[in-house]
């Protein structure tokens, strides 16, 4: 092949990627928040999802809710540079694989922890995705990001008591040693930038419980318990298969 033939190849390559990875509309997104702090610690999960037919939805919502994704974080168990929660689970419809999901689900975690005053690190207990690696990877290189630091200016986790003067440190691995996507705990600079959409989509998860409220006081309970089973099917699948 010759050089120009190459460099046309690549080209076209680099636009067919390019075309791929588009943010997907939020326009139409519903956001379920849930506080699930309790005695153990801090924490929140938060689902995003779609409504089709909203009129039919009233009476069948199963049929016309799409789950886009979701996120799952604690608060970490040792101090691991106060304060830190961690990400438990995040997940994403295969369906919308390239439209940056993880991206947004992300950018809602650091907000609403940065916002509890707490930093982001990666799963503690079971260790982390070849996909989240490489995001917590841009997290260290991305100057929008910034590592938490202890009062005697420690900013990676000390997991073998390394630094025996300085507890505040302390963290735990996961089970499966090694697998920690980072060391560190981060906050994002610019976190708030997303909060305007996070309201938008929140109001619009709260306007459809009022819809259904509507049709029955017993709806929005219910479906909020149908969100949660199907976000942790979606898991299921997206992790086990």
């Amino acid at each position: 092949m010759s050089k120009q033939k190459l460099i046309m190849e690549s080209w076209r390559k680099f636009l067919k990627e390019a075309e791929e990875v588009k943010q997907i509309d939020t326009s139409d997104l519903m956001l379920f928040f849930e506080d699930t702090s309790d005695g153990d610690g801090a924490g929140f999960g938060v689902i995003i999802y779609s409504i089709g037919d909203k009129d039919r939805a009233l009476t069948y919502y199963a049929d016309e809710t799409t789950l886009i994704g979701g996120i799952d974080v604690l608060q970490t168990d040792e101090p691991c540079i106060p304060n830190t929660m961690q990400i438990g689970s995040s997940y994403r419809n295969p369906d919308f694989r390239g439209q940056r999901i993880g991206d947004l689900l992300y950018d809602i975690a650091f907000y609403v922890a940065n916002s509890m005053g707490y930093g982001l690190t990666s799963d503690r207990m079971s260790g982390t995705s070849t996909a989240a690696s490489r995001l917590w990877n841009k997290f260290a290189s991305d100057q929008d990001y910034e590592a938490k630091t202890t009062n005697m200016g420690n900013n990676e986790f000390d997991y073998d008591n390394s630094t025996p003067d300085d507890p505040l440190d302390d963290c735990e691995k996961d089970e499966d040693e090694g697998k920690n996507a980072t060391d560190q705990s981060f906050i994002k600079k610019n976190a708030d930038e997303i909060e305007p959409l996070f309201n938008d989509m929140q109001g619009r998860h709260i306007d459809w419980m009022t819809s259904l409220e509507g049709v029955g006081s017993d709806k929005p309970r219910r479906f909020e318990r149908f969100i949660k089973s199907e976000a942790y099917d979606l898991f299921q699948d997206v992790y086990y298969g």
